[in-house]
């Protein structure tokens, strides 16, 4: 009995000791360098802004592990971001956990995983008050600007309303990117300056756009401004408005740039689904764009995003053989 008593004793001990053991490290190393890789291939780091000074400049950087397959609709909420976000992270030294929390939980971890974060790093940008920051503020390795090879931005194109179903680009090309007016750099060499760790390693470039309506262009006198099921909208631009638009977005800050990086590849993705509005909505705004869609189809048939795409590899192409030169 005294015996029993000892194996069932040590048979409990041993299943402990095995149920602490970490069932993640006991899987084939094949198998762990799969999900080191699959973390990064289906999702990228969000950096959004934590808190300001008092010149509105970003003080510290908020981060998370944001899906590539529903971002368009999560990070739209931050396309209007001048207010301080609260976040359990920030990447300039605070503590909590984190996208890459995962790699302090295990040296083995860390040490497998590390070439995987480096080589898949990819960081998505709203704003250039976060973009600023980004570039300007000095960071732990991990995030590094040697070690990031693609960047996702979200960039705007403002559309102007025909007072029917149709719409065409606006003209002036501050108005389509990032509202630069709060940019802490002044010209496009201190910018070229503080992203020189940045372009030698940027290979890769994907661009989400939103359609912004037009400031002040509010609906035609006696125009319902709220329709029941309103058709999408449709662009009028003649082909030559369409290029000159083309010519114009490809020079907006930040692609006028990140295009001088040696791009190996250029995605264009639209959010067509919603409009969005020049400001935050109120209750009682009377725009045409409230209620308004795009017509992917109308995008489709000028070849917006593709040419959009050619666009951008041609300036890489052309700048960084001129600077080799």
């Amino acid at each position: 009995m005294g015996k029993q008593k000892q194996i069932g004793k040590n048979s409990k001990s041993k299943t402990k000791t095995e149920s602490k053991s970490p069932v993640l490290l006991a899987l084939p190393p094949e198998i762990r360098n799969h999900i080191w890789k699959l973390v990064f291939e289906t999702g990228i780091i969000h950096l959004f802004s934590l808190s300001y000074s008092n010149t509105a400049v970003v003080k510290s950087l908020g981060a998370s592990l944001l899906k590539t397959s529903r971002m368009l609709g999560v990070c739209s909420n931050f396309h209007h971001d001048h207010q301080p976000r609260q976040t359990i992270f920030a990447i300039n030294g605070s503590s909590g956990p984190g996208p890459l929390s995962w790699l302090r939980t295990n040296r083995q971890i860390y040490n497998e995983a590390k070439s995987f974060v480096q080589g898949n790093l990819s960081f998505h940008f709203c704003n250039t008050l976060v973009f600023d920051a980004f570039l300007s503020q000095q960071q732990k390795a991990i995030f590094s600007l040697s070690t990031c090879q693609s960047l996702s931005l979200c960039l705007k194109i403002r559309i102007e309303s025909d007072y029917r179903d149709g719409f065409s680009f606006a003209r002036d090309r501050n108005a389509h990117g990032w509202d630069g007016l709060h940019s802490r750099y002044a010209s496009r060499r201190a910018l070229v300056d503080e992203a020189k760790n940045l372009l030698p390693v940027l290979r890769e470039l994907k661009l989400h756009i939103f359609f912004v309506c037009k400031q002040a262009q509010g609906p035609r006198l006696g125009q319902v401004y709220r329709q029941k099921d309103p058709a999408k909208l449709f662009c009028v631009d003649n082909p030559r408005k369409v290029e000159a638009f083309i010519n114009r977005f490809c020079d907006v800050r930040p692609l006028n740039i990140l295009r001088m990086a040696k791009l190996d590849a250029v995605s264009v993705q639209f959010e067509t689904d919603a409009m969005e509005h020049y400001t935050v909505p109120s209750v009682d705004d009377r725009c045409w764009c409230i209620g308004r869609t795009v017509d992917e189809s109308s995008l489709l048939k000028i070849k917006l995003g593709k040419r959009i795409e050619e666009r951008l590899m041609d300036l890489s192409k052309k700048e960084s053989g001129a600077d080799d030169l």
